[in-house]
Parts: structure tokens; C-alpha cells; sequence
């Protein structure tokens, strides 16, 4: 019994030291949807800093000076299709920093096709399958692909349709037609209608640090408090 509690409380330290953590907030991740972007990811445990969150008085200037230059970022916001009749939470990873002026980010190197995007409500994910990852500019906010998800200078409407993620509406063979344009919010064709945006939050990544793991003997002796509780619950059933 005794080596089966230590086993049992060395697994759960071991778990406790491989979660990943968020860092300044978040009203859009929790510990759940933080572990659905590591499995993601396929990093192990990663630590999310907070460095932007959306708020009355954002604009584009304070959302690029918030988040250029930080190096790898996930973005998540609140998007609607129906005109907020149902909100999802998406986002996506940005494998290279934000930037103000570089335009297309794109690779005709499928080894550079690292950056993905996903539906965190449904728990869908897309890949990068085409050579455009994404756009920075400073009249724009998180841009990925060729508009897949982009989220527009008033930080309050966007876009998606499908281009480079996914299934992919441009190939080798180049475009392939409009019937693949589809939202990633709601698989809705294109039909040029805004997608409403509600909250934003970028969050800059790096590896988890280890938790401490207790010692063997710290171990040992939870396991042997666990057993004097056991017998002393035992002892009080039996004598009632």
C-alpha cells in the first residue's frame, strides 16, 4: 500500500511540474485550452505571457507597440459570422514576431509551414499549406494566411476565409476556386460580410520552467501520513 501512495503522489508532482502556465491573465485561455495549445503545438509545456488585451481605448498603434518584436505569439480573440448571435474563441500561433512594415510573410518551403490557426470552442485546428503564413502591417492587427483570419485596424471586425490553412484555396497549380473559401469561424462561404470581433489577447511563448519536485523522503512521509489516516478511518468504522 505504502509504495502505491508514493507512486501515486510522485505522479501527481510529476504532473503538477509539466504544466504550463499563464502568465498576467487571460479571460479567454484556462488550464484545459492551455494544454489543447501545447498538444498543438507539440512543444511540451509552455509559459503565456499576457502582452496585449484589448480595451476600449485600443487602437492598432498601441496593439503593434504591445506585441512587435516579442518573438513567437499566440493570438486569440472572440469572432462572430451571424452578427454576434454566437461568438468562438480563435486564434492562431505566429511562429516569427510581429512587425509594422514587412507585408506578406510567405515560403515557398513547405519546412516553413510551421504557424497553424484553430477554433478553441470546437476544438479544430488548421496547419499552414500554403505559402503565405501571414501580413504585418500597422493597419492591421493578427494576420494570418491571406486573410484566413485577419483582424482589421478598428480591432473590432476582421475576416476569414479560407486561403492558405486547411484544406487551402491556393496550390501548386495556383487558386482553386471559391468553393474552398469557407470560414474558419463558422465554414460559411465568403460572402463579404465582416466578421465581428470582440476580445483580444497575444501572448508571448516560452518553455515552462520545472517546478520543484519534492525529495523522496518529503514523498515517503505523505505516504505514511496517508496510511495513519487510512487506519484511523478504519479503526473509527469498525468500532461504530
Amino acid at each position: 500500500m505504502l509504495s502505491k501512495l508514493t507512486i501515486a503522489a510522485l505522479f501527481t508532482v510529476s504532473a503538477s511540474a509539466q504544466a504550463g502556465v499563464i502568465i498576467g491573465g487571460s479571460t479567454l485561455l484556462d488550464t484545459s485550452s492551455l494544454a489543447q495549445l501545447e498538444t498543438w503545438g507539440g512543444k511540451g509545456p509552455i509559459e503565456l505571457t499576457n502582452i496585449f488585451t484589448k480595451s476600449n481605448s485600443s487602437t492598432v498603434a498601441t496593439f503593434h507597440a504591445a506585441v512587435d518584436k516579442k518573438g513567437p505569439t499566440f493570438s486569440l480573440f472572440k469572432a462572430s459570422e451571424d452578427n454576434g448571435k454566437t461568438w468562438k474563441t480563435m486564434g492562431g500561433y505566429k511562429p516569427v514576431s510581429f512587425t509594422t512594415n514587412a507585408g506578406h510573410i510567405s515560403s515557398t518551403n513547405p519546412a516553413d509551414w510551421t504557424a497553424f490557426i484553430f477554433n478553441l470552442t470546437d476544438s479544430k485546428v488548421w496547419r499552414q499549406t500554403s505559402l503565405y503564413q501571414g501580413f504585418d502591417s500597422n493597419i492591421y492587427g493578427p494576420f494570418f494566411g491571406n486573410s484566413d483570419l485577419r483582424i482589421d485596424a478598428s480591432l473590432s471586425v476582421g475576416m476569414s476565409s479560407g486561403w492558405s490553412y486547411g484544406e487551402g484555396c491556393y496550390g501548386p497549380d495556383g487558386f482553386k476556386g471559391k468553393e474552398c473559401q469557407r470560414s474558419f469561424v463558422d465554414g460559411s462561404y465568403d460572402n463579404g460580410v465582416n466578421m465581428l470581433v470582440g476580445a483580444i489577447e497575444v501572448f508571448s511563448i516560452a518553455s515552462a520552467p520545472p517546478a520543484a519536485v519534492p525529495e523522496p523522503g518529503s514523498l515517503l512521509l505523505v505516504g505514511i501520513g496517508l496510511l495513519g489516516l487510512g487506519a484511523a478511518q478504519r479503526r473509527k468504522t469498525s468500532s461504530t
